[in-house]
């Protein structure tokens, strides 16, 4: 079985995927880091060098090799499901789980490292974050939602995870 962590950059996917997979005695697979090894080059390079359109392209590459991965948690890019056709083989391929936060959560949570995220790198201040991550969820949201497990902030933890997977699973 795959486990697929979906949901916006910074709602603690690689985290909480890493305490979950130990949890369940599985292996644990960050898409952003596999790309990274594989292609030899940090995302955010990527980015500069290729633009996010050939990113997607590279992402939805390796998205369709992992697939292939047994008793895996992965957490996906936070823009992984929007693209292509990704969420349907996300779908067709495991359990999807999506951390659901709201802009407020989230931009508190990414701004102090912001320059490690290509797409948000030139915010200056909190507010424009926001807004642009308001807007941002608004466009990502109706994948996300498809997802066939949806936690909300309150409600995520290594824990909740798993009694919600087994109450999906039954």
């Amino acid at each position: 079985m795959r486990i697929f962590l979906i949901g916006f950059m910074g709602c603690g996917k690689s985290s909480i995927g890493e305490e979950l997979a130990k949890s369940l005695n599985y292996s644990f697979l960050d898409l952003d880091h596999y790309i990274e090894k594989n292609e030899d080059a940090r995302i955010v390079d990527i980015f500069n060098e290729k633009g996010e359109d050939e990113f997607r392209k590279i992402e939805h590459t390796y998205l369709k090799n992992i697939v292939l991965f047994n008793n895996t948690v992965i957490a996906t890019g936070g823009g992984t499901p929007c693209y292509f056709n990704n969420m349907e083989i996300i779908k067709h391929n495991g359990v999807s789980i999506y951390l659901k936060y709201n802009a407020d959560t989230l931009s508190l949570r990414l701004f102090k490292n912001k320059n490690q995220r290509p797409l948000l790198k030139e915010f200056t201040h909190i507010n424009d974050l926001k807004t642009y991550i308001n807007e941002l969820l608004k466009k990502r949201e109706h994948f996300y939602m498809q997802s066939d497990i949806i936690l909300e902030e309150e409600k995520i933890s290594v824990n909740t995870i798993v009694e919600a997977l087994s109450s999906y699973l039954v």
